[in-house]
């Protein structure tokens, strides 16, 4: 997790920041964005799991 969290700061991201990772197949993207809604599978995330 070092180095994904070490890989994500460069881009933007702080280490524990939710992020969404979107991938497109047919056009072979990969798009990092904020998860502002912080759900996995559209269910909020409860518990340990979550973060503010």
């Amino acid at each position: 997790m070092h180095v994904a969290d070490a890989w994500l700061a460069q881009a933007g991201f702080t280490p524990g920041q939710p992020v969404l990772l979107s991938f497109d197949y047919n056009t072979r993207y990969l798009t990092i964005s904020p998860d502002y809604d912080c759900t996995i599978a559209g269910r909020p995330m409860t518990g340990t799991g979550a973060r503010p």
